[in-house]
């Protein structure tokens, strides 16, 4: 029998809007099934299917729990006897719910339950649960009908249902959050294609899952996936040391502007000196952002961090060398029109852009033309008022950061071209990671759009949909934002094509963020898959909730969440079609102690 613990009861069966039914069970109170009983499991009722020869059993999720003694009542009405009677019978409680180990003897206690259906069933054989076939659900539970928890093993093939690791990509994703014997899969094809989200507070781990994340569909993926990973506080390089270093991948951190790195890297990667690597690994060591328990061993990045460079693993990109005047102006668009900027002013501003953009627009922007467009902008500031003056000077001051007669050329054997990562973003032959970093995050906006809309142009003209391609963009907010401007409507627009029309060619996006409210909405709703964890906010609880038709209970466990827990829900990539399931997952620095041979402690 594929049972455990002691029957409880349907109680009561409530419409919802979102899960269509909300179920409420009772359960015969003792200390161990009450210590047993978890959000999350699954538990089973007879439904109107069932026969007196055949068991029809509706499968359901339990979305809360929790120990009621009726001799005080569940609820703030009930206690508002007179307060001295009301503390005498609270005191008499510990007592009934200690002695009831294992069973039940006081009628006034009982472990009531909410649950929500997950759409499936199974007809009770009485044979192996092997070979119990779970299928879709064809009628309602039955109210007043004896509920029973499944077992672990057969809660695994519920959640699992439909997944066969020998026939596809496969990956395990986590374990039952309340119990780690049973492992959840993910399909790695519908996970990555058809885009995922990852939402939770900070401190909840989102970096350290996702680093875990992106690790194990290198591990586990028996075909060639490329994953470019857009990461604005540069945090990735120690969190992916291990596969940014692994040879079976083509793996680089692509740097846009010269600025983004120290200038004992940037010497090294230009000269390939052996005397300057010591310097240039000792100075990627002091800037390296790793995780609080991993402090203690960031001296032992060293040698790795030496044979990265060693690798020609940091590279620049050539656009970030040869942008166009209209590219620096997108890029600067938000530090110069700024929030205090009126609607004349920004007209003003544009007329007197207009001849230079004209002219210069698509041009390379170099000293030359950096020095004719000042020169310009000087003597026609003159005549301005204050306001238009002081936003002049700003795209002048940016201007002068351009023009530097000392820029020295970059190797060649240290540059990439968005033209050589299209092509390897279509080879077929090695799986790949690109992690993109800038010191200016409009610079790394505009960079996204220019490489999402080349592989989308060179995947729809090609008509080619392999291999599948992920960009996933930590902190999110930054990327897509609503009502964006400048450098944030580029990367707005690009993440919004792939996400709409991206998944008919491979492409798919990933988005991590804390500030889900903030998100451009036509982009939020795109992703099959979402990774959630504690958002005290209401306002992005109710987003994800109306993404999902989740009821807001199934959200409230969130709550006691721990590092590495999260509700796992999806449209494609699990074995059952947008039901939450609640997963503990891998700890990244138990992953890098062991590649970093640190001591077990």
């Amino acid at each position: 029998m594929p049972f455990r613990l002691k029957p409880g009861r349907l109680m009561l069966m409530e419409p919802d809007p979102r899960t269509t039914y909300k179920h409420t069970i009772w359960f015969n109170y003792t200390r161990n099934q009450m210590i047993s009983i978890k959000e999350g499991d699954l538990i089973a009722v007879p439904n109107f299917n069932s026969t007196a020869d055949t068991t029809v059993y509706s499968i359901l999720e339990v979305t809360s729990t929790m120990p009621v003694h009726y001799a005080l009542g569940s609820n703030a009405a009930d206690m508002r006897g007179y307060p001295g009677y009301v503390m005498e019978a609270a005191a008499n409680l510990p007592s009934d719910w200690i002695d009831q180990e294992d069973d039940s003897f006081e009628d006034t206690t009982k472990i009531i339950c909410t649950a929500v259906p997950i759409y499936r069933e199974f007809v009770d054989e009485g044979t192996n649960i092997n070979n119990l076939r779970i299928t879709a659900e064809t009628s309602l539970p039955m109210v007043g009908g004896e509920v029973r928890l499944l077992s672990p093993e057969f809660t695994e093939r519920v959640f699992n249902n439909g997944i066969d690791s020998r026939k596809e990509n496969v990956m395990e994703i986590g374990n039952l959050l309340r119990d780690e014997k049973v492992k959840i899969y993910t399909r790695i094809d519908e996970l990555i294609k058809v885009h995922f989200g990852l939402f939770g507070f900070t401190g909840v781990g989102k970096s350290n899952f996702l680093s875990n994340f992106i690790y194990n569909i290198f591990e586990n993926s028996n075909e060639t996936v490329k994953i470019v990973l857009f990461d604005l506080m540069d945090e990735y390089t120690g969190l992916l040391i291990d596969k940014i270093l692994d040879k079976n991948i083509n793996s680089n951190i692509i740097c846009i502007g010269e600025r983004t790195l120290t200038r004992p890297v940037f010497e090294y990667i230009n000269s390939k000196s052996e005397t300057k690597l010591e310097e240039a690994a000792d100075s990627l060591l002091k800037n390296l952002l790793v995780p609080k328990g991993m402090k203690r061993y960031k001296d032992l990045y060293l040698p790795f961090l030496e044979t990265l460079l060693k690798n020609n693993k940091v590279k620049l990109v050539e656009s970030s060398i040869d942008r166009s005047f209209g590219q620096f102006l997108l890029e600067v668009h938000d530090k110069v029109y700024d929030k205090d900027t009126t609607a004349r002013i920004e007209i003003e501003l544009d007329k007197i852009l207009k001849n230079s953009k004209k002219k210069y627009e698509d041009e390379k922007l170099t000293d030359e033309v950096a020095r004719t467009i000042i020169n310009y902008l000087s003597e026609i500031s003159k005549v301005q008022d204050e306001f238009v003056r002081k936003r002049i000077s700003k795209l002048i001051h940016y201007l002068e950061e351009v023009i530097d007669s000392d820029r020295p050329e970059v190797n060649p054997d240290s540059k990439i071209s968005i033209t050589q990562m299209i092509h390897d973003l279509n080879n077929e032959e090695k799986s790949s990671l690109y992690i993109i970093l800038s010191h200016d995050p409009n610079a790394l906006r505009s960079f996204s759009r220019k490489l999402g809309y080349q592989i989308y142009e060179s995947r729809r003209g090609n008509g080619k949909i392999t291999p599948i391609n992920s960009f996933i963009f930590d902190e999110a907010d930054e990327f897509i934002p609503q009502n964006a401007t400048g450098t944030y409507a580029e990367s707005s627009q690009i993440i919004e094509t792939l996400a709409r029309r991206g998944r008919k060619f491979g492409l798919g996006i990933g988005i991590a963020t804390q500030r889900i409210t903030y998100l451009n909405t036509n982009i939020m709703g795109q992703p099959h898959t979402y990774f959630i964890s504690k958002l005290p906010r209401d306002s992005d609880r109710e987003k994800v909730a109306e993404a999902f038709a989740m009821s807001k209970e199934m959200l409230t466990q969130t709550f006691k969440f721990n590092k590495g827990d999260w509700l796992l829900v999806s449209h494609d990539a699990t074995g059952l079609d947008a039901v939450p399931i609640p997963i503990k997952t891998e700890n990244a620095e138990d992953r890098l102690k062991k590649f970093l041979g640190a001591d077990e402690e």
